[in-house]
């Protein structure tokens, strides 16, 4: 009984620290770097929504601001 009771406390303890998957809420606006003089960037989308993998501390601090969506037209 005491083995069975130790390996269901372990168990919701490893489950617990283990990272959440799942699609952040907010969305990610993206921006065009490197454009070339004359030329103007024109998206079909101004947003993007991220999935990501973290463990449930870093999900509390996560906000759009955490990160950064672009396009980079060095080559045209």
């Amino acid at each position: 009984m005491f083995c069975l009771l130790a390996a269901i406390l372990l168990w919701v303890y490893v489950a617990a620290g283990q990272s959440a998957v799942g699609k952040f809420p907010g969305n990610i606006e993206i921006r065009a770097i490197n454009v070339p003089s004359g030329l103007v960037a024109i998206f079909d989308n101004q947003s993007v929504e991220i999935k990501i993998m973290a463990d449930s501390a870093t999900w509390r601090k996560l906000s759009a601001d955490s990160f950064t969506a672009y396009v980079d037209l060095t080559s045209y």
